[in-house]
């Protein structure tokens, strides 16, 4: 008789993974359970190693039971099953990809890796209840850094969890990312050193 109060995921490694999550889900949440999905996919436009040709439509089903999602570009282009778009977005653009994400029966959406400018990126939020679109950018920071995306989701499930809003969550998760980036020596390319900025 466990039940959990939230129920956050990443990195997911197959579609029979998926089934075995979706029951947990299932089985083990509340009226008012929050479900935040990150639906890892892959990256500056191609899918992550290992992940077979279905595998994001799997995770668009999967995401109808989230309270939110939080894809990046790639990821969300992957969800859709549209041709991804490496550069050059509007805000029609990107506020028809919300639009169309929320269709996949998510409560809300969290898009990251939006710029419309060079040298700002940042998050771009859709509340599926008011349909308010909130924007958020940061100076972009050079550099390849792994796991950014799982410091990102976890910081803002954390957040909401504390109860600030999501668009707040996603305020503090931006904030953290970069201040992890800055907080790591180049030469340490695998993996951000958030450890060092918990503190703040």
């Amino acid at each position: 008789n466990i039940r959990f109060d939230a129920f956050y995921t990443g990195y997911v490694g197959s579609p029979k993974q998926l089934a075995y999550i979706s029951d947990i889900i299932d089985n083990t949440s509340n009226a008012d359970s929050l479900v935040i999905i990150d639906p890892v996919l892959g990256d500056k436009g191609k899918l992550y190693t290992g992940f077979s040709d279905d595998f994001p439509a799997k995770m668009a089903q999967f995401c109808a039971k989230a309270d939110v999602i939080l894809p990046n570009l790639t990821e969300a282009s992957f969800l859709l099953n549209e041709k991804y778009v490496e550069s050059g977005h509007t805000k029609a653009y990107i506020e028809g990809m919300l639009h169309k994400l929320l269709g996949l029966g998510a409560k809300n959406v969290l898009l990251t890796g939006v710029s419309f400018e060079e040298g700002k990126v940042g998050i771009a939020t859709l509340n599926g209840k008011t349909g308010e679109i909130s924007y958020y950018f940061r100076d972009f920071i050079g550099g390849a850094f792994h796991g950014t995306g799982d410091v990102f989701a976890s910081v803002f499930a954390g957040a909401v969890l504390r109860g600030k809003s999501a668009f707040e969550s996603a305020e503090l998760a931006a904030d953290m990312v970069c201040a992890a980036i800055e907080a790591t020596d180049p030469s340490h390319w695998y993996a951000v050193r958030f450890e060092k900025v918990i503190p703040d």
